[in-house]
């Protein structure tokens, strides 16, 4: 890959020359990051405030970039697989477990080619699988849990929370402030 085929001429120098200088900065904080990971492969770019947690249960492919301030808890029965280039955005959350306590999540794997997009959360108490060449756009929000609430004289939160599957189609988009509970998004 030469420069012309990602920057075009209206960049100009100095816009080339401080994008590639912040990519630098992400690959050399992804060397650090990735020794404490499951399995790593290829490139790996990492934002400034990116917070992972637990991260010898992370998997990642080729290619992955997580955006400034991402939040990637790992805490999981399962772990969380993510494939080829795979983008969490700025802010993005995933979340299987609380760091407080309480029962451990299942995880997520998400499959190649496929986004978070900033601001979302996916709660993957429950085990979450998205496929490939899936699109998320910012402030989406999936859930693989639900309290359950079926007596009105004990608090909800003393009923419980099972743990269920939410599966996304491979090639899909998801749109923004959607929510997606557990089935079929």
């Amino acid at each position: 890959m030469i420069l012309s085929d990602k920057y075009q001429r209206d960049w100009g120098v100095r816009n080339i020359s401080s994008s590639l200088l912040t990519l630098l900065i992400w690959f050399l904080r992804g060397l650090i990051y990735r020794l404490f990971w499951r399995s790593s492969k290829g490139l790996v770019l990492i934002g400034p405030s990116v917070k992972i947690i637990s991260g010898h249960k992370l998997s990642v492919g080729k290619n992955f970039i997580a955006e400034r301030g991402a939040e990637i808890n790992c805490i999981s029965s399962e772990g969380i697989q993510l494939g080829e280039k795979v983008t969490i955005g700025s802010y993005a959350t995933i979340r299987p477990s609380n760091l407080y306590g309480g029962t451990v999540g299942m995880g997520l794997k998400m499959g190649n080619q496929s986004n978070i997009g900033p601001y979302s959360y996916i709660g993957c108490s429950g085990y979450i699988e998205i496929g490939n060449n899936v699109m998320m756009a910012p402030r989406v929000s999936l859930y693989a849990e639900n309290h359950n609430f079926d007596s009105i004289d004990v608090p909800m939160k003393d009923q419980g929370v099972p743990q269920l599957l939410l599966l996304s189609k491979t090639t899909a988009g998801l749109l923004p402030t959607a929510s997606s509970y557990p089935g079929y998004a």
